[in-house]
Order: C-alpha cells, then sequence, then structure tokens
C-alpha cells in the first residue's frame, strides 16, 4: 500500500519561495473502500451489475466479467444526509436520505442537480420504511404527519410528483414482515382487522389482504414468505395454534397445511411434502401429508439458518457449550434419514448474527460474532459450505492475505460470486469476491488507488506543535502533529484499533469526523469515537486518562452523530463545557472528578449544538425545541433566551462568530421564500438582521473586521456587502456587487474576490460606502480564494482553480497591487484520470472543519489541493535560511531562495524545473546531474522581504 499522507514543505519569505520539498510519506497503504451491508442499502440491478455505497457515502456500479467500475457519484452526506438505501431505475439513481429529521427519496443523474422527488415524515417521526424495488418502481410505505395520522403504501416511478398512493391505513400502523417474491410485495400489516397477510403488484387493484386468517381484530401475525415451487409459503397464528399457509397469490389460493400447539416455524425450507425448521428449541421434520411431526436433534438448540443444498437440507445452529458455557455454532445436514455434524465453525460466543446467500451448488454465510456484551464487540466472518466437511470453510483458509478478524461484511451474490468488504496489507479494505475457491477468492479492483487525498483539516496548536486531523489511508481519520519536518510528523493515536485486534467493534465506520477538542494547560480534551469516552491526553507525562465512560456516554455519544454534531468543547473560564447530540450539558476541567453533568435539556433529542462563548456566557442552540440558549455552566444559569419556529433551523458551518456581547447565527428558514437569514444574539433577546443571506457554494458569509460585523446579501440579482456596526447597532450597504465571494479581514479591511467577466480578482474595502478597491487579477478563470493569515503585514492566498485545471497556486499579498504575486504554482492532480468525471466529488469530501490552517513558529500549516494525491498538508516556512542543503527532489516543480548559500547535491531529472536564489553563492556539488529536458535556473538573488 504505497501513496499515502504526504507532507510536502513550501518555504517561503514574504512573497519567494525558500524551499519546496516532498517531506515525507508517512504510510505505506493505499485507501479504504468499505462497502457496507447494511439492511436494504444495497440493490442489485438489472444487467450482472451490483449497486454498492461505502463509508463515504460513494455510490458505486459495479459490473463482473471482467470485474469493472461502470460509474461512480459522490454524496455529501454533510449536507444532504447520510445514505439508508440507494436503487438505479433506467439510467438513474434514487436515495433514500434522512436530513433534519426528514426522509426524502432523491433522483440522481449525471450532470444535474439532485432532484426531490418524496418527502415524508417530520419531528422524529420516521417516514418511509420498508422500501422495495419491483420491475422499474420503488415501493414503500409511508408515514407523514403532516398528510395524516395513518400508514400509506406508495409505488414510485423515481420522477418528479411520481409517486401514488395505492394503500392507506385508517390509523397509524407498524409493518410486519414483508418478502419480495416474483416482483411482487408480500407483507404483513394492519390496515383493516389486525396483522393479516398482504400482496401487492404496485397496483391499486394488486393490492388486498389475502384473508382474514384470525377474524376480527385479532391479528394472525403471518410471517417468513417464502416461495416453494410456485407457491409462497408462510407461517400465521390463529386461536392457541401456529399454522402454516401456502398462497399462490390470490384470496382462494389461500389455505392452510398444518397446525401445531406451540408451533413456532423458524428458517423454514420445504422438500416435497416435508417441511424442515426450528420449533422453538427443536429442530423437527413436519409431513404435510401424514400430518405428522418428528424431532430431528434430541437436544436444545438456537435456529441460525435453513437451507436446501444440492436437494439435501442443512441447519445452522448455535448449541450451549456445558463446558465453557458459552456457544458453538454448528452445520448440520438432514440425509433423508439421519441428522448429521458436518462441521463446528466457531465456539466461545456469547451470540451470533448470521445472513446467507446461496449460489448454484454452494452457501455463503455471514456470522457476525459477539464476544464481549459490556461494552458490546463483535468480529465478523464469511463462510462458504458445498455442503461436505471438507467443503466448509472460511474465506480467510481460501486466501490467507485476507485478514482474519477484519471481514466488514458480505454484501451480495452475482454469477456465482459472493462479493464482500475485507482487509489485506496489499491494499486495506477494498472488495473482494469469491466463488469458494482458493484460486477465485480475491481482489476485484483496488478503487482508491492513486485517488485517496489525507484531508488534513481542523489545525490547532498544542504542546508547541500543530496538531491537526487527516487520513493515512489505513487507520480512518486519525490525530496527527507536525513540527513542519518529515521526522518530526507522526500520528498521535489509532482511535479505531481494527487491525488484527479481535476484539475490535466492527459495527461502525473508520471514517472518523471528529473535528472539536479542548485544551486545558498541557491536557488535550477529546472524545475517542471508538469508545465513545471523553478523555484527556497529557503532553507531558504522555498519559491518556478516562474522564467520563460508555456507562454515562453510551446514551449521548452515538456512531452517526458523534462528529457531526460535534462534542463542541467550548472553554469558559477555567473548564471547558461540551454537549452531546441528544439533551446532555456537561462540563469539566480536564479531571474525572471535575467532569460532570449539569443540565438535561427537557426534549430527549433536544440536539444542543454550535457554542458560541461570549464573555462569561456560552450561547447554544437546540433542534427540539428550535431555540438560541445561553449557560454559564450550571443548572440555573441555563436559560432559553429566545424560541424559534419548526421551520428556522441553525446552519452548523458557519455557526461560531462573535463581537462585543453578540453572536451571530445563519439559520436556515424553510418556510421562507428568502430562506437564509441572519440572527444577533444577546444575553437576553435573539434579534433578525437580515432575511437575505446568501448561502450559495459554502463561501464564506459573514466575517469581523475591526468593531464591525460584515455579511453578505442577495437580492434582485444582485450581491450587497454589508456592514452592522457594533457600537451604534446600524446595519449598512457597503457595496452593490454583481457577483461576490470569500469575505476575509485583514488589517481592518474587508477583502473578497469578484467574477469580472469570468475572471477572478481581489479587492477589498476599508467599509465606508462606495470605498471598493480593485487589487489585482488573480487568475483568468473562475476560482476559489481562501485567505490564510500569516501575521500583521502580509497574508497568503490559497488559489483552487476549477474542476477542469485541477490545481492549486499560492500567493502572498500586502493588500496592495504591488505586492501582491504569485509564488508557487502546485502542479496539475491526475489522480482521477482513470475515473469518470463525476469522481470529481472525491475532493469535495465534506468534512467539518473549525479551522484550515495554522500559524506556528513563524510557519503556516495548511491543506491544499494538487500533486497526484488530491489534498495534502503542506507548510510554508517564512524565514529566510542562511543555507539550504539540497539531497533530493520530490516534485516536478521547486524553488528555493536563501540569504546565504544553496548547496545542490542531487540529478534533476528531465521535464524537472528548478529554481535556486541565493544572496551570496549556489554551489553545484560533484552529485549534481542536470538532465536533458529539464528546466534549471540559478540566479544570485536574495530574500526580498
Amino acid at each position: 500500500m504505497k501513496n499515502t499522507l504526504l507532507i510536502w514543505l513550501l518555504l517561503l519569505m514574504m512573497g519567494n519561495l525558500s524551499a519546496q520539498n516532498l517531506v515525507k510519506d508517512i504510510a505505506t497503504s493505499d485507501a479504504n473502500t468499505i462497502f457496507k451491508n447494511y439492511s436494504q442499502l444495497i440493490t442489485i440491478p438489472r444487467n450482472d451489475s451490483l449497486m454498492l455505497v461505502d463509508d463515504k457515502n460513494q455510490i458505486y456500479l459495479f459490473r463482473n466479467n471482467p470485474d469493472s467500475l461502470i460509474s461512480k457519484y459522490n454524496w455529501n452526506s454533510s449536507n444532504n444526509g447520510k445514505i439508508r438505501a440507494v436503487f438505479k431505475i433506467k439510467d438513474f439513481y434514487i436515495i433514500l436520505t434522512a436530513s433534519n429529521q426528514t426522509d426524502y427519496l432523491v433522483k440522481i443523474t449525471d450532470n444535474n442537480p439532485p432532484v426531490i422527488v418524496w418527502t415524508s415524515g417530520s419531528s422524529g417521526t420516521s417516514g418511509i420504511s420498508n422500501i422495495y424495488q419491483i420491475g422499474q418502481k420503488l415501493i414503500f410505505f409511508d408515514s407523514n404527519p403532516n398528510v395524516c395520522s395513518c400508514k400509506r403504501l406508495v409505488v414510485h416511478n423515481g420522477e418528479y410528483e411520481g409517486g401514488t398512493v395505492i394503500l392507506t391505513s385508517g390509523q397509524f400502523t407498524y409493518m410486519g414482515e414483508v418478502s419480495v417474491i416474483d416482483d411482487k410485495l408480500y407483507f404483513s400489516a394492519d390496515f383493516t382487522n389486525g396483522y393479516e397477510p398482504w400482496v401487492s403488484d404496485g397496483t391499486a387493484a394488486g393490492t388486498f389482504q389475502l384473508g382474514d386468517l384470525n377474524s376480527g381484530s385479532v391479528s394472525s401475525s403471518p410471517a417468513q414468505f417464502k416461495k416453494f415451487g410456485n407457491n409462497v409459503y408462510f407461517r400465521a397464528g390463529i386461536g392457541n395454534k401456529d399454522w402454516l399457509f401456502q398462497t399462490d397469490g390470490t384470496q382462494q389460493g389461500t389455505s392452510p397445511l398444518y397446525s401445531n400447539y406451540n408451533l413456532y416455524l423458524n428458517n423454514f425450507v420445504k422438500k416435497n411434502d416435508d417441511v424442515f425448521a426450528a420449533n422453538n428449541a427443536r429442530i423437527i421434520k413436519i409431513n404435510l401429508g401424514l400430518q405428522s411431526q418428528t424431532e430431528l436433534l434430541p437436544f436444545d438448540i438456537f435456529s441460525l439458518n435453513t437451507f436446501l443444498l444440492n436437494d439435501e437440507v442443512y441447519f445452522l445452529i448455535y448449541v450451549h457449550n456445558q463446558n465453557t458455557g458459552k456457544k458453538d455454532i454448528q452445520l448440520w445436514k438432514y440425509d433423508g434419514t439421519n441428522t448429521i455434524l458436518i462441521k463446528t465453525l466457531q465456539t466461545d460466543l456469547y451470540h451470533a448474527y448470521t445472513k446467507m446467500w446461496q449460489t448454484q451448488g454452494r452457501v455463503f454465510f455471514e456470522i457476525q460474532n459477539v464476544v464481549t456484551y459490556s461494552p458490546q464487540k463483535s468480529f465478523a466472518e464469511i463462510w462458504t459450505t458445498d455442503g461436505s466437511s471438507n467443503g466448509t470453510k472460511r474465506i480467510t483458509e481460501l486466501n490467507p492475505d485476507i485478514s482474519t478478524r477484519n471481514i466488514m461484511g458480505a454484501i451480495a451474490t452475482m454469477n456465482n460470486f459472493m462479493y464482500f468488504t475485507a482487509y489485506s496489507d496489499e491494499v486495506g479494505y477494498e472488495l473482494f469476491k469469491t466463488d469458494g475457491t482458493p484460486t477465485n477468492t480475491k481482489l476485484t479492483t483496488n478503487y482508491n488507488k492513486n485517488i485517496f487525498a489525507s484531508w488534513p483539516n481542523t489545525f490547532f496548536e498544542f504542546n508547541r506543535r500543530a496538531y491537526f486531523m487527516a487520513d493515512n489511508n489505513r487507520d480512518g481519520r486519525q490525530l496527527w502533529s507536525s513540527d513542519g519536518t518529515s521526522q518530526g510528523t507522526k500520528q498521535e493515536f489509532n482511535w479505531l484499533e481494527y487491525v488484527n485486534n479481535e476484539n475490535s467493534n466492527l459495527s461502525g465506520s473508520i471514517y472518523n469526523y471528529t473535528t472539536d477538542f479542548g485544551i486545558l494547560g498541557n491536557k488535550l480534551l477529546y472524545v475517542n469515537p471508538s469508545s465513545k469516552t471523553v478523555r484527556a491526553y497529557d503532553a507531558i507525562t504522555q498519559t491518556d486518562t478516562e474522564l467520563k465512560n460508555q456507562q454515562f456516554l453510551s446514551q449521548s455519544f452515538n456512531d452517526d452523530y458523534i462528529a457531526k454534531r460535534y462534542t463542541s468543547f467550548t472553554k469558559l473560564n477555567n473548564d471547558y463545557i461540551f454537549v452531546d447530540n441528544l439533551r446532555y450539558l456537561w462540563k469539566t476541567d480536564g479531571t474525572s472528578g471535575g467532569t460532570a453533568l449539569f443540565y438535561t435539556l427537557g426534549n430527549f433529542y433536544a440536539n444542543p449544538a454550535n457554542l458560541i462563548k461570549v464573555n462569561n456566557e456560552v450561547f447554544f442552540t437546540t433542534e427540539n425545541p428550535r431555540a438560541f440558549w445561553r449557560t454559564d455552566g450550571t443548572a440555573s444559569g441555563t436559560q432559553v433566551i429566545q424560541y424559534l419556529s419548526t421551520d428556522q433551523y441553525v446552519i452548523p458551518y458557519f455557526a461560531e462568530l462573535s463581537l462585543g456581547n453578540k453572536a451571530y447565527y445563519i439559520v436556515n428558514n424553510f418556510n421562507s421564500n428568502s430562506g437564509f437569514e441572519l440572527w444577533e444574539v444577546s444575553s437576553n433577546a435573539a434579534t433578525l438582521i437580515s432575511t437575505k443571506i446568501n448561502s450559495n457554494d459554502g463561501q464564506q458569509h459573514m466575517i469581523v473586521s475591526g468593531n464591525a460585523l460584515y455579511f453578505k446579501t442577495y437580492e434582485n440579482n444582485t450581491y450587497y456587502l454589508m456592514k452592522r456596526d457594533i457600537n451604534g447597532n446600524t446595519t449598512t450597504v457597503v457595496s452593490s456587487l454583481d457577483e461576490l465571494f470569500d469575505l476575509f479581514s485583514f488589517k481592518n479591511k474587508v477583502f473578497y474576490n469578484k467574477r469580472v467577466y469570468n475572471e477572478t480578482w481581489l479587492y477589498s474595502t476599508d467599509g465606508t460606502p462606495n470605498s471598493e478597491t480593485q487589487i489585482k487579477r488573480i487568475h483568468e478563470n473562475y476560482a476559489v480564494l481562501k485567505k490564510l493569515k500569516v501575521n500583521e503585514t502580509i497574508f497568503v492566498i490559497k488559489l483552487e482553480k476549477n474542476y477542469s485545471e485541477r490545481s492549486s497556486e499560492i500567493w502572498v499579498s500586502d493588500g496592495t497591487e504591488n505586492n501582491t504575486k504569485k509564488v508557487f504554482d502546485v502542479p496539475i492532480s491526475t489522480a482521477t484520470e482513470q475515473l469518470p468525471s463525476t469522481s470529481e466529488h472525491l475532493y469535495e469530501n465534506s468534512v467539518n472543519v473549525k479551522e484550515e490552517s495554522l500559524v506556528l513558529n513563524n510557519k503556516l500549516f495548511f491543506t491544499m489541493r494538487g500533486h497526484k494525491l488530491g489534498r495534502e498538508l503542506w507548510v510554508m516556512d517564512f524565514t529566510c535560511p542562511s543555507q539550504i542543503s539540497i539531497t533530493m527532489l520530490q516534485n516536478s516543480n521547486s524553488r528555493y531562495t536563501s540569504s546565504g548559500e544553496i548547496q545542490l547535491n542531487t540529478a534533476i531529472e528531465p521535464s524537472i524545473k528548478t529554481t535556486l536564489e541565493a544572496n551570496k553563492s549556489i554551489v553545484l556539488k560533484p552529485g549534481t546531474d542536470i538532465k536533458s529536458t529539464s528546466v534549471f535556473t540559478a540566479e544570485i538573488k536574495g530574500c526580498e522581504y
């Protein structure tokens, strides 16, 4: 595994490059691609293709024979919600996602923005459930309290307004078991008279109850709809007996086959006139002709699966081990006369869950083995069997290069192959396949080879080092630190600890979105996303202390929200305030005894977030109810400032800005044509400042410069730069512009970039009306500018070009035209040259970032897109060294500047561009070899600043 987190050293002195070089290749691993196998997440489209979703909400369409990636689409889960299901209808995707407690069906097509085609649910009510694909249509159950207090059966063609309600219950009800058989939906539902069997072909006429099996309002609770031969079979309860039924999909063709007291048919199969199943704790055979019942195993078991293979009956069970007190998983076979043990698969388990897939002549099953209960930890294993003892093996026995304990789960079968996500040292987590033979148990495609970016962000200073979050393509997103050198850059923790650890909990994603930390003296406060504990790391003693453990926080911190909601460590006097994503407010002084819950919000899903310190208080928001709050760290000092309507939602991305005794929040008003609002919040009031906030593309919307707040609005096709004078509480128009992007402050002036005839220009204003100054053209096309402040005299501009160019530039400026200049052009990225155009979304993998850069010890740490691996960590050194010795050039465009001497002792390969500038001398040592077609420039020229 190669080409992971790259750290580049870019040395500048006030606009002149002192040195630029690749410092360190930290790890030796390609990126992980973890495809999930949660229920309803993966579907199998036509034409021998699989639709896959990885842990970063990227959608893949995969075809085998040969293995190939057909297309790929990135779904921005931070903005658009987490994918719950994805389907392929005709030539487009349909995504089921949830955002702000509302379910959406979204249509995705190439080169077009997403379109919401169905909306359901609100206020925490689960809207869309039991969604399935029947042909080129979706069929699902819908609960929308805005429409009725009921459950509706809906069929949808995937187009806008393409949903049709084909059945509505007279009450709010929950659905029972559901199965899709021959493009029909068989299900249990309480639409009229208790839970009874229903069938639907996706039309109103073809949707009806198969029978009122338990007459009246008492339910028969049908379950386990399965097809054998030409009929569908299911079990149901009538009176005090359990029954086996068969149906041909009509009311007339639905009839009972067998009944008995306490007959609980679990995982049944039918072979000829016999039915095999688990009956409570025993394996039984029922002969339908004789109406007889026989026990096949004389001891208690728990049934995991029953299946037919090569016309024989098999039972996957676990049994109680008298010696260990735990459970063993075993595979048994009934040969028509005897029940024979084929193999013991696992021992010493507390519990297990299984899923099963069947191909021609072989069965695959995934076993999730629970090894401890408190905390619950499990590992997955995939087994395959041809029915014999020798042919029953773990996947890792077929290919020893696959890690024994790091299989993330089976996905689907296609053309007699099972596809699964697993780990190997060579490629990390990727998509593998097997047909049950050693030769064909192998990697399909290394999806993330040469397209992975480490995405360093969330920079902060701690213990005289630059800390940041990044991904080395192997351990997930982790905390790193650097002093700006190769040797001094290291990964601080491995929070997820899944490699070769049999007790690891592999149920969650390895991608860690944690973006918030607190610093108290020598202690770094953070939340471990794997153990869900609040911890303090002491940089002096290098010890890690648990402040509150899972016993306290398991109801508070969960895998889905722990990072997206932040823990929001916010300094208040000598303590830190932090929250969870449910309703709890905590306070800590960095010790276990000093970490305590001080306030519980009334609603369970209050979701406190967006903490801002203002003087001796912390302001925050809640979703349920929608409101602004304040707290001084005590229960009595925690109060509502003002309630918002249920249509107003505080946006977390731009929510941390304060000036004087006030905090500022951007609010999305779903019930307003204007959409986004700016609110000013103080201890005793919340004031609506503007209803015309422009939220386009996520550029910076508001900044503080001097004693004023500046923000941009959009009205009547015009952008306005507005100024809010805190002293006078007045709001005035500074400038009206055609387009305005990327506000930042420098020397009490406001800087921004404008698009002028499709060119990118840098502008500034001093805040007085019509004081706009055009500084310099930065790029001939549209580009995004990010200001990275260095000191009080200069700033750095990071320019990121559009997707077609895929590269970046570094500029420095003191705010004047003459001293605004480009100092470095990052090489064009080739990371996506083998993928479709939709793969460009890889570069926009959304992570909520608190800080994108850090200045420490005269060095600027930041992230930038460039080179062949996308976004990586860069360092700019604003010293001008007296001597530079160059022994290796690892980039195609290098520039070095020294106040004294530069010594070159390396080869300059063809097509490499190298510039040396020294004030006194440039020495070419004996090892210097300047190849043909390389570009080499040497000039006696010192640092300009």
